[in-house]
C-alpha cells in the first residue's frame, strides 16, 4: 500500500513540473501539421492528375471521331435510310462539336484543374513558406 501511495505522490508531482508548452508538445503539433499537409498536397496532385488523364482521354477522342468518315458509313439506298443517314450525321457533327469544345474542369469556377496548376500551386506554396520563414528567422 506505501509502494502505491508512493508511485501516485511522484507521478502527481512530475505532472506538476511538466510544461505544457515544452518542446515535445511543440514537436508532436509540427508532425501532426506535416503529415496533414502531405497528406492534402497528395490528394490534390491525385485530383490533378485524374482530371488530367480525363482531358487526355478527351482529346484522344477527339481525334478518333474526326477520323472517321461518317458518310460513308451510312448507306444511303432507301427512303428510310437516308433518313437515318441524316440523323447520323447531325448526331455525328454535333458529337464533333462538343468534343472539340475540350473538357475544362474548374475548381471554384477560377482555374482548370490539371498537373500543370498542381505545379504552379506547389510553387506559390514554396514561395510563402520561404517568405515567411525568411521573415521569421
Amino acid at each position: 500500500m506505501q509502494t502505491l501511495k508512493t508511485f501516485i505522490t511522484t507521478y502527481i508531482t512530475q505532472l506538476r513540473e511538466f510544461d505544457v508548452n515544452s518542446d515535445y508538445f511543440c514537436l508532436v503539433d509540427t508532425i501532426h501539421t506535416l503529415f496533414g499537409a502531405i497528406q492534402y498536397m497528395f490528394e490534390t496532385y491525385l485530383c490533378c492528375s485524374m482530371m488530367d488523364t480525363l482531358q487526355t482521354e478527351n482529346k484522344r477522342i477527339a481525334e478518333y471521331v474526326y477520323v472517321i468518315d461518317w458518310l460513308s458509313v451510312c448507306r444511303r439506298t432507301s427512303d428510310s435510310q437516308r433518313k437515318s443517314a441524316k440523323c447520323i450525321r447531325q448526331n455525328a457533327l454535333l458529337l464533333q462539336l462538343q468534343i472539340h469544345e475540350g473538357l475544362k474542369i474548374r475548381a471554384g469556377n477560377m482555374f482548370t484543374v490539371e498537373r500543370e496548376t498542381f505545379a504552379n500551386l506547389m510553387r506559390v506554396v514554396y514561395s510563402l513558406l520561404t517568405f515567411i520563414l525568411g521573415q521569421t528567422g
